[in-house]
């Protein structure tokens, strides 16, 4: 288990460092934009459109209960990284590790002030 989780992580630093930085234009103005927070049902809809992108996970069964047990380590890290360019939000890989349902990541969304 130790092992899987230091995967995780390694994963999720390695695919953080390796998605293509944004220009610093654009970086400057995601910073100027006035941040929200994102309400459940927008999350939800978010989300599920995103899990549905995956190669992971059957479009037609995504719904919040779905469970996430056909995500490996990397699926995971690259979901929370995908997840995190959605809501303009930093997905720790703590935080990721925690993710067992699409009702966990949608409550990370809502809970998280700086969701956009």
């Amino acid at each position: 288990r130790d092992h899987i989780t230091s995967v995780k992580t390694m994963s999720h630093c390695l695919l953080r460092a390796l998605r293509p930085l944004a220009p610093a234009a654009a970086r400057s103005f995601r910073s100027a934009v006035v941040v929200r927070a994102v309400d459940e049902g927008e999350a939800t809809s978010r989300v599920l459109s995103l899990l549905a992108g995956t190669s992971v996970v059957n479009p037609a069964a995504c719904e919040p209960a779905m469970k996430l047990d056909a995500f490996g380590p990397v699926e995971m890290a690259e979901f929370a990284v995908a997840v995190g360019d959605e809501f303009a939000v930093d997905v720790p890989a703590a935080a990721s590790d925690k993710f067992a349902t699409a009702a966990d990541i949608i409550s990370f969304v809502t809970s998280n002030k700086a969701s956009k």
